[in-house]
């Protein structure tokens, strides 16, 4: 059972990586396939699904770990930058040269920084406000659920698919 667990997972999971998480005809037709033996595949779908959000979860996991690593590399690049820079200031040169690879300063597109509270205080004309509108979906939930009939807001209802063990068996 696992081993076929396993041959299901990687399928699905190169199916959800190739078409965006849409069913291609060959997962459909095996997906049909167990559909017609449902009443002894329970233990496999659990299985599957299980390690479907163990995968989803751990690759979430690893995606946190590189953006930040990513961030560190990219806050190291501009560390050496400014250190490189502090270096020619420190010679009085505007380029330095190695074997393979030389260094130039040249003129930077400006870099705007605003103190707000400054802003705030003497400049308020160049202040934007923004106002945003958002459905009180707690509300709007609560009163539906009373029977109230609001235009554009509908309950669902569906079905939860949940699982358990089998005691007994």
């Amino acid at each position: 059972m696992a081993a076929e667990a396993r041959q299901v997972e990687s399928m699905i999971l190169s199916n959800a990586e190739a078409n965006g998480g849409e069913i291609n005809l060959e997962l459909e037709s095996y997906l049909d396939e167990i559909k017609s033996e449902i009443a002894n595949k329970p233990d496999h779908y659990k299985f599957v699904l299980e390690r479907l959000t163990a995968t989803s979860e751990e690759l979430a996991k690893q995606a946190d770990e590189f953006s930040r690593a990513a961030q560190a590399l990219d806050r190291t690049a501009k560390r050496i930058k400014d250190r490189i820079k502090e270096a020619m200031d420190l010679l009085g040169t505007k380029e330095i040269s190695g074997y393979k690879w030389t260094f130039k300063l040249g003129k930077a597109q400006p870099r705007l920084v605003i103190d707000e509270q400054e802003l705030r205080a003497h400049a308020p004309n160049f202040l934007l406000t923004h106002t945003t509108q958002v459905p009180d979906k707690e509300r709007i939930k609560a009163l539906l659920l009373d029977g109230a009939v609001i235009p554009g807001a509908t309950l669902e209802y569906g079905d939860a698919l949940r699982s358990s063990i089998n005691k007994g068996k």
